[in-house]
């Protein structure tokens, strides 16, 4: 006689349905992140979180950049955010209208501190590292 084992899955390819999906996404949100990331102060994104989880990440008006903004006053590939062992540091890539960290114009690169304000454009953002970072 053939027995029929039962299924196995391993990790890789566990079934999950769609319903537990979501709440662990809706969970997920809810939690704190634990990387840096940029809060949208002002725009169309405005109190949007976006992690940085890249080594290197582009900001700019071009829509292949990380992260996309849409204004004018912002250059195709504006400004560069690189995680390094000491931290965040912010780049200006050359953009037409300059990068502001806080109230100073950014002439080549800084490391960025948590509370940070980038101005560029008419966007601003905030750059937040959470304490169990």
């Amino acid at each position: 006689m053939n027995e029929k084992k039962p299924k196995q899955f391993d990790d890789t390819t566990l079934q999950v349905d769609t319903h537990a999906l979501k709440k662990r996404a809706r969970d997920r949100r809810d939690e704190p992140p634990s990387c840096p990331y940029l809060l949208f102060i002002t725009g169309k994104n405005r109190h949007k979180k976006v992690l940085l989880l890249a080594t290197r990440t582009l900001i700019g008006r071009d829509p292949t950049c990380h992260i996309h903004v849409e204004d004018s006053f912002v250059s195709a590939q504006h400004l560069a955010l690189v995680r390094t062992v000491q931290g965040v540091i912010a780049e200006d890539l050359a953009s037409a209208n300059g990068t502001h960290v806080n109230s100073s114009k950014l002439h080549g690169s800084r490391l960025l501190k948590s509370g940070d304000r980038l101005y560029f454009g008419n966007t601003e953002l905030e750059f937040v590292v959470p304490e169990d970072c």
